[in-house]
């Protein structure tokens, strides 16, 4: 499921241990999928701005606090230069998305390399 690779890990010394710290990116479409029908035309979800650029859109308008872009910046989780990420038309949610964080069997590789348990 991932466009990228997993990322270079390195395995815990200690078995038993639990990330308390993982993250999971939702799919774009989630809220379209899964909300009930009567409500999905107010439902979250993504739409191309006028320059490529991803923007949430939730009943019709977009978030105050989310700007064009703005979604693959959530993806790219604590690249250094994210400003350049979020103007770029190229650079989505899902491109951004680290390896492990949208499929499961993806981040049990990732837990099972990192020798975590859970």
């Amino acid at each position: 499921m991932a466009i990228t690779e997993m990322h270079e890990v390195h395995a815990s010394k200690f078995s038993g241990g639990v990330d308390a710290d993982g993250h999971i990116l939702e799919p774009k479409d989630l809220w379209l999928e899964y909300i009930d029908p009567k409500f999905r035309d107010r439902a979250l979800h993504v739409e191309l701005d006028e320059n490529g650029l991803e923007q949430m859109v939730i009943d019709g308008k977009r978030p105050y606090l989310s700007g064009r872009g703005s979604l693959s910046t959530l993806g790219a989780m604590g690249a250094p230069d994210l400003r350049s990420i979020q103007l770029d038309p190229e650079k989505d949610y899902d491109t951004m998305a680290p390896y492990g964080t949208q499929d499961v069997a993806e981040r049990l590789a990732v837990l099972d390399a990192e020798n975590i348990d859970a």
